[in-house]
């Protein structure tokens, strides 16, 4: 949302910043995943690099436990925040000025019709993001396998992985069902849960 209020000009400087943000989607997981080694490397890598430039010493961040999680997160972040940046561009866009022109006229400053007016609106939207990124996140297998493996002592085993672990590595399949039955019945809960909660708090408004 901070992006695309940032981006919110149709020049076409903010246009080529948008598709800056935006292109990380086009490139494939496991490209993505394989420039991250190379980024969080600990001896070589250009992020301890530039650490070490401030003073700061070098940081394990894939042999780390404390640091493992974090680092994927980073990856599906940096390959998700254009996505969502586009979809609430759209959402703003499809917002009419006349609400905004009411609110000036009552004497409203920006900060205000931001609370008031932009997010009551783009609530739809949040709630669809919302549902939609906790779907793909809670699916995230690539990035764990290529960066960590599950590890350090399982740190970044997540639920998909762990269905891949039992099923392949361990020949469980009755523990893989398990937990993938486990899983199915979380996703759904939390997603009808989410609906239902949403339901007085969503504003559906031309």
């Amino acid at each position: 949302m901070i992006f695309a209020l940032i981006f919110n000009r149709m020049t076409k400087g903010f246009s080529a910043m948008r598709a800056i943000v935006f292109m990380p989607k086009y490139v494939a997981m496991s490209s993505a995943a394989v420039v991250f080694l190379w980024i969080l490397n600990t001896d070589g890598g250009i992020l301890n690099y530039l650490l070490s430039l401030v003073g700061i010493s070098k940081v394990d961040w894939l042999g780390n436990r404390h640091t493992a999680l974090l680092s994927v997160l980073m990856l599906t972040g940096w390959r998700c925040v254009g996505y969502g940046m586009m979809v609430y561009l759209s959402a703003m866009m499809g917002i009419s000025t006349d609400y905004y022109e009411a609110a000036s006229l009552d004497g409203a400053n920006a900060i205000q019709r931001f609370f008031k007016i932009t997010i009551p609106m783009l609530s739809p939207t949040t709630l669809f993001l919302f549902v939609t990124t906790f779907l793909s996140s809670m699916k995230v297998f690539q990035s764990v396998d290529i960066l960590t493996q599950g590890g350090p002592y399982r740190s970044t085993e997540v639920f998909v992985y762990n269905i891949y672990r039992y099923a392949m590595e361990d020949f469980r399949m009755d523990r893989a069902s398990t937990v993938a039955i486990f899983f199915f019945l979380l996703l759904l809960v939390v997603t009808v849960a989410t609906m239902k909660v949403s339901n007085g708090n969503v504003t559906y408004d031309s």
